[in-house]
């Protein structure tokens, strides 16, 4: 019974199979998932055209079958006999080419078009002007167009271009001998057996190219569509990355604020004990004044520390002018400690209501500074801010050796963060030549960002 049971499994599922099998010959093009077309546009045409190649060869099978054997087992006054047998020669190559696909795909469009423009060349020499000799060369270019490309249609356009006149020249010059001069009345079954001749080979041709303009028009929207989706994904990102950064600077202020109101106040406590106590040791005389004393100013010391971190953590306050006094402290302080001169400047009547663009222009200053004080060899460095139309310009410069082209086109990590907060509040940044030499470091944010 179990293996009964097996033998109907087995049965079923090879009949499965042979359905599946049946189905993919009887379905001409694959439906093509939109995320292929995306991400692998040359694969899927490279299949379309494989797809399409063995379309042509099938429909030329069906359809030319019954004419081929026709004109094989009649006695044409027209097509001599020796035509017509290397007609189904040739016929038969073409289809025995398309099936062997260990030859690469562009060999056997080139061996499958090659053939046919011997036969469009031998209908030609034969028939002459009664033949279809000349419309089939003339599909030629129109199959390579389909089958390969461009550059296959350019060099059979070329070659059917070349033989239709070589073959006229000398069949006109009496150098070759017309293989059958006709005399009389045209029949009407050949001129029927031309007409379908052409219809089958033009049908195959406008399905294909009606099929290829489809692909394409779906490649395109599925292009768009990926790339708005991109966009989208990308603009949710950068929301994201602006969410996290304001959650980072919260947490700054939080840690700023603690240090401030937290540490340097219990440490300020210290000092004035430290303070009191000297007074008694001092009174009393006792030995260990001086070790209080040393006490008294590490634990000063420590407290202009942590001001300093504090103020590192939340350099600009919350108001929409703060930018402006917290870039003159900055460069106040980079003055006393680097001993060069640092100067600002401000050439506008700033009001900016986001702290996060204060925030970030503040931070890009301050790392530009840091890097014409290391790296200018300057002895100057001027930060200016000014409004030009609708656009707000930061520019921080020095008059140093400026900025070599392999220095612009480093991956320090400094210019990256720089452009990247600039990246975060809409601006974009640069780096240029100096107007009296050096080099100045642009950020451009539009007005509408503040």
């Amino acid at each position: 019974m179990e293996q009964s049971d097996e033998r109907t499994i087995e049965s079923k599922s090879f009949l499965s199979l042979c359905g599946n099998r049946l189905r993919s010959l009887l379905t001409l093009f694959p439906e093509v998932d939109d995320a292929f077309l995306v991400n692998d546009p040359t694969g899927v045409m490279k299949a379309w055209r494989e797809r399409a190649l063995k379309i042509l060869v099938f429909f030329t099978l069906i359809l030319k079958s019954p004419i081929v054997i026709k004109l094989f087992m009649g006695d044409s006054k027209i097509v001599p006999r020796w035509a017509i047998l290397l007609f189904i020669l040739l016929f038969a190559a073409s289809i025995l080419i398309v099936l062997v696909e260990k030859i690469s795909l562009t060999r056997r469009i080139y061996l499958l078009l090659g053939l046919k423009a011997i036969t469009g060349i031998t209908q030609l020499v034969s028939t002459q002007l009664l033949g279809s000799g000349r419309l089939n060369l003339m599909m030629l270019p129109v199959m390579g167009l389909i089958l390969g490309g461009p550059i296959v249609a350019v060099h059979f356009a070329i070659l059917c271009a070349l033989a239709i006149g070589v073959t006229i020249y000398l069949i006109s010059t009496g150098i070759i001998q017309p293989a059958t001069v006709y005399q009389g009345i045209v029949p009407v079954e050949y001129l029927v057996l031309q007409g379908t001749m052409w219809l089958v080979e033009v049908l195959p041709h406008l399905y294909l190219i009606g099929h290829f303009f489809l692909l394409q028009e779906r490649t395109l929207v599925a292009v768009s569509d990926a790339r708005i989706r991109a966009d989208v994904e990308a603009e949710k990102n950068r929301r994201m990355e602006i969410e996290i950064n304001r959650i980072a600077e919260e947490e700054r202020q939080k840690l700023g604020a603690e240090l401030h109101d937290g540490l340097c106040q219990h440490l300020t406590a210290t000092l004035l004990k430290c303070s009191s106590l000297m007074y008694v040791l001092k009174e009393q005389g006792k030995p260990e004044y001086d070790s209080v004393e040393n006490i008294r100013a590490a634990v000063e010391k420590s407290i202009g520390m942590a001001y300093q971190v504090s103020r590192g953590l939340v350099p600009v306050r919350i108001e929409p002018d703060a930018l402006v006094p917290a870039l003159q402290e900055l460069c106040r302080i980079r003055s006393v400690d680097s001993n060069k001169d640092c100067v600002f400047v401000c050439e506008a009547d700033l009001q900016i209501s986001k702290p996060e663009v204060a925030l970030h222009l503040y931070r890009i200053a301050s790392e530009a500074i840091t890097n014409a004080i290391k790296h200018s060899g300057g002895a100057e460095v001027t930060v200016s801010i000014s409004i030009v139309g609708q656009e707000l310009f930061l520019e921080i410069a020095d008059d140093g050796k400026g900025n070599r082209i392999e220095n612009r086109n480093s991956n320090g990590m400094g210019l990256r963060i720089m452009e990247y907060r600039a990246g975060l509040i809409g601006g974009t940044l640069a780096i240029k030549d100096g107007e009296s030499g050096g080099s100045c470091v642009v950020c451009r944010i539009p007005v509408g960002r503040l």
